[in-house]
């Protein structure tokens, strides 16, 4: 038992996750191997006082799910997927009963209590209130619960631990990225009309999650003795973000890469930058010239669309005329304009219209 506890503590067990993810998004095991996952975490929440093992396979599991799902019907829905929310509640509450993990504690416990406060305030502006209503703020109770069970429980520094983490999660979806082009019968019409869909997550999905995990890569780069791999991985995982065709996901992070590149090129050592600097280049420039009239046609892509909005513009103000309605507590979770319910496609003006001053 004791052998088994230090291996959900360690990097391989990291890895074997990750391994096993990427296995069943690709072959579409779902059925076979989520419940084996499934079932580990319930008993990692039952038998381990520290829970971080338990995220790997949480947030893992975001990249499961392939473009099966789309054959799924109300009879047809794996059992999984109804096992998956009564395990980690039942994990959570036995782990609670057991362990007695100190609660209402973190850095977000205040932040988390006024968003509490602002989504139950907001109900008085909502059009109307119904079951799904209360669903959602049920979901962000939930999320609440799962923050305060894990901060509870952690036991020493993770940051390396999660840092792993991510490093691993970033290689997932590159490579998923990677899969979904080769399995395509016509490569440059995919990229033309932007049709990427890993199942769990269009375009804007998947780069936003490798915007959250490349910064890891430049991490394990800037501190390893060995640069080649990492900084191979880190042009790989850049070439993936583009490959999404996401307008918004490359505008996001060219504003942040000055700071990544910075980080990893400042070094007291002349020679380290100098290695870095050429390997970025040399990496870039060959994964460009292996595929030139894949990266001609995303150019052209993204040329054609260039600033075009696509509507947001018009859902922006739509957004602020709501806030102006309502700029307390917002018009409700979700937020309806005239008939229409609105995704305002911007995180702060979403806020802003849905829950006001307060939830902001």
């Amino acid at each position: 038992m004791q052998a088994l506890k230090r291996f959900f503590y360690s990097t391989p067990y990291l890895i074997l996750v990750s391994a096993l993810t990427l296995a069943i998004w690709t072959f579409q095991l779902e059925e076979i191997l989520a419940p084996v996952l499934l079932g580990t975490m319930f008993l990692q929440f039952i038998l381990l006082k520290d829970t971080i093992p338990t995220a790997a396979i949480f947030l893992n599991a975001l990249f499961m799910i392939g473009n099966g799902y789309q054959n799924w019907t109300m009879e047809t829905i794996p059992l999984y997927i109804y096992m998956t929310p009564v395990a980690i509640l039942l994990g959570i509450i036995l782990h609670l009963i057991r362990f007695k993990p100190r609660f209402f504690q973190g850095k977000m416990t205040v932040g988390i209590l006024i968003m509490f406060f602002a989504v139950v305030m907001s109900t008085f502006n909502a059009a109307f209130l119904n079951l799904n209503y209360f669903f959602y703020m049920l979901v962000g109770t939930l999320y609440a619960l799962v923050y305060f069970v894990y901060v509870g429980s952690f036991e020493g520094d993770h940051r390396k631990y999660l840092m792993t983490m991510f490093l691993l999660m970033g290689i997932v979806v590159s490579v998923e990225v990677f899969i979904y082009y080769l399995r395509v019968d016509d490569v440059l019409f995919a990229i033309e009309n932007k049709l990427i869909h890993l199942g769990w997550g269009v375009s804007n999905y998947v780069a936003t999650y490798l915007i959250m995990f490349i910064p890891a890569s430049f991490y394990f780069a800037k501190t390893s003795k060995f640069y080649p791999p990492w900084v191979l991985l880190i042009v790989f995982q850049i070439v993936a973000l583009a490959f999404t065709a996401s307008r918004a996901g490359m505008i996001a992070f060219l504003l942040i890469l000055p700071f990544l590149l910075v980080f990893l090129l400042y070094d007291k050592v002349w020679t380290k930058t100098v290695i870095n600097l050429l390997l970025l280049v040399a990496f870039g420039y060959g994964i460009y010239f292996l595929n030139q009239v894949a990266f001609e046609t995303l150019y052209l892509r993204l040329i054609d669309r260039g600033l075009d909005d696509t509507g947001r513009v018009e859902i922006w103000i739509q957004a602020w005329e709501m806030f102006l309605k309502h700029p307390l507590f917002g018009g409700g979770i979700f937020a309806k304009y005239d008939t229409v319910y609105r995704m305002y496609h911007n995180t702060v003006l979403h806020v802003m219209a849905s829950m006001g001053i307060v939830g902001t």
